[in-house]
């Protein structure tokens, strides 16, 4: 079985469709809200999640994630932020990725150009993230945009997280989370790849690639 973890902060705008989405390859929903969100997030969540929790966010995730982790019961974890969405693949291949001998699975990440959906940036393509795990075999440490430690072998799947955040956050609010991201960690927001991630509108048009895949629905 397969739990999907969410973890948000003012995200009612758009973690709708995430969560209506995962009812097509999680078996159990949760969502942990920041305390700190001000807009309908857990007013939305609440009637699409099996599971719904406030917690404190000391302003980036790492620092609570293995705690997070530990509430799932089920053999498999997976965590998708609010304005991320799976593949076709793996709504298709489903149970055959839960049966890998593997410990933790990496997806390769489309970070979409704007409203275009099938469309992504080919400069951070395949923007590897380790979103898929057996619960207990990994770890995470507590520093900003750094990936797990985790018992066992891993494998690299070849279905998709899609990132809409382009199409959804405005460019006022993505240069806050730079300067936000900075505070915490000099460099974390600013860096030359990271800002590039950022501020999509910087990069030319010969940058962005056809998707391979579908968002599934």
């Amino acid at each position: 079985m397969l739990t999907l973890v969410v973890i948000a902060k003012d995200a009612g705008k758009y973690i709708e469709r995430l969560l209506r989405q995962s009812r097509l390859y999680a078996d159990v929903v949760m969502a942990f809200i920041d305390q700190a969100s001000s807009d309908n997030t857990l007013d939305v969540c609440r009637p699409l999640v099996d599971h719904l929790e406030t917690i404190d966010v000391p302003g980036y995730i790492e620092p609570i994630l293995n705690d997070v982790y530990a509430v799932p019961d089920t053999e498999w974890v997976i965590r998708l932020d609010a304005d991320e969405l799976l593949g076709t693949r793996f709504v298709e291949q489903r149970d055959s990725i839960l049966a890998k001998p593997e410990n933790l699975c990496w997806l390769p990440r489309y970070n979409l150009a704007g409203r275009k959906e099938d469309y992504y940036f080919d400069r951070l393509y395949p923007d590897l993230q380790p979103r898929l795990f057996r619960r207990g075999t990994i770890r995470h440490y507590p520093v900003i945009h750094t990936s797990p430690s985790f018992q066992g072998n891993d494998v690299e799947l070849n279905t998709h997280i899609f990132h809409v955040k382009y199409g959804q956050r405005p460019r006022t609010e993505r240069e806050a989370l730079m300067r936000h991201y900075d505070k915490i960690l000099e460099g974390a927001g600013s860096s030359p790849a990271y800002r590039g991630h950022m501020l999509p509108e910087e990069m030319p048009v010969k940058t962005i690639r056809k998707c391979e895949e579908e968002i599934a629905q």
